[in-house]
């Protein structure tokens, strides 16, 4: 059986949240993906607005990557709220032979750039590493 990793962890339990989390923390897939990676979004209608939750001033949208066994390799949470740069959080591990996952800050307007986000980060903090 493979442990799943941190990113996997983090993202399945953002996409399966408790009960009390309440309805603007609730996630579905949508149908189509964007850049590459799935999208998860707030269904239904807040009934005290009669706004999508997906309008919710504290909604995220979910974007995930899988690798080939189905487990979580990026995670990222993108804000929907109306500001001139609505914020993105971005979680993922270096690899299997290192105990680091990274978490990048960016706007929402950089979200199609988020491989090249991972890859440059990833090659900057391997850049650090010990040689013997």
């Amino acid at each position: 059986m493979t442990v799943p990793n941190p990113v996997h962890r983090i993202g399945y339990g953002t996409l399966n949240p408790s009960k009390e989390a309440g309805p603007v923390h609730e996630y579905e897939r949508l149908d189509n993906d964007q850049f590459g990676l799935e999208v998860y979004a707030p269904p239904n209608i807040d009934p005290v607005t009669n706004k999508p939750w997906r309008e919710n001033r504290y909604a995220e949208d979910v974007f995930i990557q899988r690798d080939k066994t189905g487990q979580i390799i990026t995670h990222i949470e993108c804000s929907n709220r109306d500001v001139p740069r609505p914020p993105c959080t971005q979680i993922f591990n270096l690899g299997p032979q290192r105990n680091l996952s990274i978490k990048a800050h960016y706007s929402r307007y950089n979200l199609a750039d988020w491989q090249q986000i991972e890859q440059v980060v990833r090659q900057h903090v391997l850049g650090f590493q010990k040689t013997s």
